[in-house]
């Protein structure tokens, strides 16, 4: 009997010592998560948009190309950036600033275009100009983690922060990082509907799963899920966790390219900065977390206009709207912008953008807060570069089934270059990114 008490003694001990220093490692995780440069979506641009008077409209149709960089018409009298109108066979047209920090300073202008040509352009104060820089369309993005709102970007409006809270976490600024009574209630609910049907975790377990874990479920990750949960409201105060949260949440799909975060969501279904968004706004985007695809606005938009309002009403119950807000929050239809028309086969060069920042830069460095990557991809060519491999290979794929060959499916690969300078204006690596990530232009390996 000592013997086994001794045995024993030493098994607790054993345990006690692994778990001490799995608790050890979590624990250095969440500090130099918290301690580190916030991590943030790395964007990857194309070359500029200019307009130059006498030349070629670039894409071919002025409307379109305002489209793809997610211009809207302006409401009223006053252009805003971001804006354009018609005027007297004219468009007026309110530019953003660059992300470029070389990039000149915005200035309105008018231009005319006749066919498919810039036929004028003239400042607000009809001075004739050469030339018009918009900003440079998004190709991709990289290393969403987790990042929490880079430095000097828009806090979320207060609806926003509410429109969370009331959809995702009632109770969080009153538990320690998990929530027992949420699990309890999520239990009974998922026993009473025979699966799972709703989700007990906090926001600061969400952000834990988010940053540090992987999508698997199981019972050892969500154990860690709970000790990082935890363990980040040991370090890191309820704002700082919710203002992290915010910033880095999965909202669904902007085309090809994942939305991360509501200054993003916000661009991608309403084309509006952060804090011009409204109460009816800031719900739908908190209503779609819990299930970003199966409530995307564009696609399910029933779905997500009663969950909109399910959230609405919940705010309404937690006192951050009154009775008449929400009821006019309730009662407005879904705007959404279009959806911005990115090239999708840009995913290639978005691989080629981490291989070369991966060799040049640190780790820490290639996730620093607002990194942006300016490529000298025309975002028009390689729209066209994607079309004219999509074209081919279907054109091949038509002829081999005539001939009843089907020796698997065929790829191709195309690198456009300015002729001058040698910069890759596009670059398509397949038929297929989702399908076949292998970039065959710059790392399939050919017969000497």
């Amino acid at each position: 009997m000592p013997r086994l008490r001794r045995v024993l003694v030493l098994v607790a001990v054993a345990l006690a010592a692994i778990g001490g220093i799995a608790l050890a490692r979590l624990d250095r995780q969440v500090r130099a998560y918290l301690a580190g440069p916030a991590l943030g979506a790395v964007r990857i641009y194309a070359a500029p948009t200019v307009l130059r008077r006498d030349a070629p409209v670039p894409g071919g149709s002025l409307a379109r190309k305002l489209a793809r960089l997610g211009y809207r018409q302006a409401a009223g009298d006053a252009l805003v950036a971001g804006t354009y109108r018609a005027a007297g066979g004219a468009v007026e047209i309110a530019p953003r600033p660059s992300p470029a920090p070389w990039a000149p300073a915005p200035r309105p202008a008018r231009v005319a275009v006749q066919g498919r040509r810039v036929a004028d352009i003239r400042a607000a104060d009809g001075t004739p100009l050469d030339t018009l820089d918009l900003e440079p369309e998004v190709l991709a993005t990289l290393g969403r983690s987790g990042g929490a709102l880079d430095a000097g970007a828009d806090p979320a409006p207060p609806a926003c922060r509410a429109a969370v809270l009331a959809a995702e976490d009632r109770h969080f600024f009153h538990h320690p990082g998990i929530d027992p009574t949420a699990i309890a209630r999520a239990l009974l609910a998922d026993l009473r509907a025979g699966g799972r049907r709703q989700g007990g975790s906090t926001i600061s377990q969400q952000l834990a799963k988010n940053v540090f874990l992987t999508p698997r479920r199981t019972l050892g990750r969500k154990a860690r899920e709970a000790v990082l949960a935890l363990l980040l409201e040991a370090h890191a105060t309820k704002e700082e966790i919710l203002r992290r949260y915010v910033a880095s949440v999965y909202l669904g799909e902007d085309g090809a390219v994942p939305i991360h975060g509501f200054a993003e969501a916000a661009d991608a279904y309403f084309a509006k900065p952060l804090g011009e968004l409204g109460p009816a706004e800031c719900a739908l985007l908190a209503g779609i977390i819990r299930s970003p695809n199966g409530l995307a606005p564009r696609q399910h938009a029933a779905a997500a206009l009663a969950r909109r309002n399910r959230v609405l009403a919940a705010m309404v119950e937690d006192g951050a709207l009154d009775q008449a807000a929400g009821q006019r929050a309730r009662g407005e239809p879904l705007r959404l912008a279009a959806p911005h028309a990115r090239p999708v086969g840009a995913l290639y060069v978005a691989d080629e953008v981490a291989r070369e920042l991966g060799r040049l830069l640190p780790p820490d460095a290639a996730r620093a807060p607002g990194l942006a990557v300016f490529t000298a991809v025309d975002a028009d060519a390689q729209r066209e570069a994607e079309r004219a491999v999509r074209r081919r290979l279907e054109s091949s794929d038509r002829a081999r089934a005539r001939r009843r060959r089907d020796p698997g499916p065929l790829q191709a690969a195309l690198v456009a270059l300015d002729p001058t300078s040698g910069r890759i204006l596009a670059l398509v690596g397949g038929h297929d990114y989702g399908s076949s990530p292998l970039d065959r232009a710059v790392r399939a390996r050919r017969q000497p």
